[in-house]
């Protein structure tokens, strides 16, 4: 049977299901824009052998409600209610577009044991070719729907053959929920790549530390957000050889050993690495 979810309420009101597993010293982790709080099990299965891992679905997806209007900052704001209600000083790691998410806290950092970034999207400029690229994909989602879309997202911004996306489609769950999360996928990248870009001194230096693992074959605009992210003085950088951003679904394993390299459980200093 599967687990009830408990819910944080957002400063906006909007409630915010969660559910906690495993044991050890407490994370947060912080899905990607095609997922929910039941993405990357396995990588999520190991992280629960030694931690208390909370995952939440993020707004407008699985269990969590939904906005009108869509503020990513708002985001930030469902991961700070998540925190407050799960758990004490914890580790944040964030995949994707969560961990874009988790470094818009640094505007006004909490109370956290570390910070693990996993190619976080980033962008101090408008890039006209990419606002091109998802303007076509918004047009196919009105006209043609969120398949549709789906399909032309993963070929642009992915570098996804034909046959890459058959395949894709031959896992029927997994496509399914593509499809599902289309919709506030492609708001998310709208409001990264459009309405709230990449400003280094908005961020402030926290008293933990903060950790961007990215891979070496990862896509090139996420080579570069991984280098803008890391020209913030205080992000300290890893690289993941032979990896590309589905390294946290595929590659599960390699991603683990990144993050326990970065914050060991057994070695935190007071608390914060």
């Amino acid at each position: 049977m599967a687990k009830m979810a408990d819910f944080a309420i957002s400063p906006d009101g909007t409630r915010i299901a969660h559910e906690t597993g495993g044991s050890g010293a407490p994370l947060i982790l912080v899905h990607g824009a095609s997922g929910d709080r039941t993405s990357t099990p396995a990588l999520r299965a190991s992280l629960e052998e030694t931690h208390a891992v909370t995952r939440y679905d993020r707004r407008g997806r699985g269990e969590s409600e939904d906005t009108g209007a869509y503020d990513f900052l708002a985001e930030a704001d469902d991961l700070r209610a998540v925190i407050a209600v799960a758990a004490d000083r914890p580790v944040v790691f964030g995949l994707s577009m969560g961990a874009r998410i988790a470094l818009e806290l640094l505007r006004n950092p909490p109370d956290l044991a570390a910070m693990v970034l996993w190619e976080p999207p980033a962008t101090d400029r408008v890039d006209p070719e990419f606002a091109d690229g998802l303007s076509r994909v918004r047009d196919a989602m009105e006209t043609d729907g969120a398949e549709a879309a789906t399909a032309l997202h993963s070929r642009l911004f992915h570098r996804r053959s034909s046959q890459d996306i058959e395949e894709l489609k031959r896992d029927e769950t997994r496509w399914k929920a593509r499809v599902g999360h289309m919709p506030v996928t492609l708001r998310e990248m709208e409001a990264v790549h459009r309405d709230c870009l990449f400003v280094p001194r908005n961020y402030k230096r926290p008293e933990f530390g903060v950790h961007q693992i990215a891979g070496d074959g990862t896509l090139p605009f996420l080579q570069a957000s991984s280098k803008l992210v890391g020209s913030v003085g205080f992000v300290q950088s890893h690289v993941l050889p032979g990896q590309d951003h589905s390294a946290p679904s595929k590659n599960p394993s390699s991603v683990l050993k990144a993050f326990l390299d970065a914050v060991p459980p057994d070695r935190a200093l007071d608390g914060r690495w």
